[in-house]
């Protein structure tokens, strides 16, 4: 009886060892960013840029000192062709996990940071969509080698 208890014991312990070399990778899954691609209207940058140096960048300090995003950061490119962005716009999360209920931990860092509601926040956005169009939002996960 000890006999086949050692035996079950040990062919267990070798399936856990198969299964934890099966399932080990050369890498970590790391950080998680979301980059929107904004495609401004010609002669409109200097208002969304007026727009990004404000509210956009109080809002996102606000949230980084609040721990709820790692960072952010603002790129400008050049267009290969008609209709691709000419700013992406990107903000850095700790992980996959992170974006669980964002809005609600956000939201009342957001409000005491800039004051605003939710009715004047929606007709900031309507504004200046009349000057830039979201062109694609894609996230990307940081993968490090081990």
């Amino acid at each position: 009886m000890k006999r086949m208890l050692w035996i079950c014991a040990l062919t267990l312990g070798m399936f856990s060892l198969q299964v934890l070399a099966q399932s080990s990778r050369n890498y970590t899954e790391g950080h998680v960013t979301e980059v929107v691609a904004i495609k401004v209207t010609p002669g409109r940058l200097d208002d969304y840029m007026a727009y990004l140096g404000s509210t956009w960048t109080k809002e996102k300090a606000a949230l980084k000192a609040a721990g709820v995003i790692v960072d952010y950061r603002m790129y400008s490119t050049t267009p290969r062709r008609s209709g691709d962005p000419d700013l992406y716009l990107a903000t850095t999360y700790e992980n996959m996990a992170a974006l669980d209920g964002l809005d609600d931990r956000s939201d009342p860092i957001t409000t005491k940071a800039l004051g605003s509601t939710r009715e004047k926040d929606m007709k900031g956005m309507a504004d200046r969509n009349s000057y830039r169009e979201i062109v694609g939002i894609e996230m990307l996960r940081e993968l490090t080698i081990k």
